[in-house]
């Protein structure tokens, strides 16, 4: 059964790192995890100025703690260190062990097109860890989870993850169906077959992902649909509303890893509610 025993959020002292920093201790305590708040000194200073830097920075990490949970600071750690910001944050996360990173929105207030190449967005894509990117106030648990499922590794990496973040969320799953666009060249009998071995093995990783869960408070409800993937999961998520999506970074075929690579930057660069990305596990 997958659990979250550490959590490691990286804050760059600046107001979105607040809001992750309040949905990082409402985690902690919701999963009896450790927490680690870590900031990254970065750029090449004399030492004396670093020593400098990372004191005030300890300070000024100390406050938000203070801000945010003063009565609630078992098992959470304050660290400070030197490097460049992305490398630096995935390097100290597989120190801690962590299960989940938990990153403010890396984009600039009128700037979504330019999410690509942030601290965030590079952390997003480098890491092995399943990173949960915060752009909402916490004002309550999680209530409605929207998971895209394809069925690769890296899916049911991401919707067993956020099925521990969000356990008690109405949970949508949605897999977009494109097999029958591709077998429009078959006969009508082979292009049936060639669907249904595609749904029955999607299900199949489906079942056994929830299986490995154990009991869930909420069962999530699956929803199959034949079209366009990337069309759909946006029509699904404007009908239903969620406050964390939840998806692979990768998919399994070198093609669908192009196009959900894609779509999952797209979605971090213009949505507004929480998304939480994952990579397939390491073998």
């Amino acid at each position: 059964m997958l659990s979250i025993t550490s959590i490691v959020i990286a804050s760059d002292l600046a107001g979105q790192s607040t809001l992750a920093l309040q949905r990082a201790v409402r985690l902690k305590k919701q999963l009896g995890a450790n927490l680690t708040l870590l900031h990254v000194v970065d750029g090449v200073v004399e030492p004396a100025q670093t020593d400098e830097r990372r004191r005030h920075a300890k300070e000024l990490l100390a406050a938000q703690v203070k801000s945010v949970c003063e009565d609630e600071t078992r098992h959470l750690w304050l660290k400070v260190v030197d490097g460049e910001r992305d490398t630096t944050i995935i390097a100290e996360a597989e120190k801690a062990g962590a299960d989940l990173i938990i990153l403010g929105d890396g984009r600039k207030p009128g700037w979504r097109e330019r999410f690509v190449g942030t601290t965030t967005e590079r952390i997003v894509r480098l890491s092995e860890c399943p990173v949960l990117v915060v752009r909402q106030p916490t004002d309550s648990a999680y209530r409605r989870l929207f998971c895209p499922f394809d069925g690769s590794p890296a899916a049911c990496r991401a919707l067993s993850t956020a099925l521990r973040v969000a356990n008690e969320a109405a949970c949508l799953v949605m897999h977009a169906n494109e097999t029958r666009i591709l077998a429009e060249w078959a006969t009508r009998r082979a292009g049936d077959a060639l669907v249904k071995r595609h749904i029955d093995k999607v299900m199949t990783e489906l079942r056994s992902t929830l299986q490995r869960l154990g009991p869930l408070p909420v069962e999530p409800q699956v929803r199959l649909v034949e079209g366009n993937a990337h069309f759909l999961i946006r029509e699904h998520m404007r009908d239903f509303g969620p406050d964390l999506v939840a998806l692979g970074s990768h998919a399994r075929s070198p093609a669908a890893t192009a196009f959900l690579g894609s779509f999952a930057r797209d979605l971090l660069a213009d949505t507004d509610c929480d998304v939480l990305i994952a990579a397939p596990e390491r073998a």
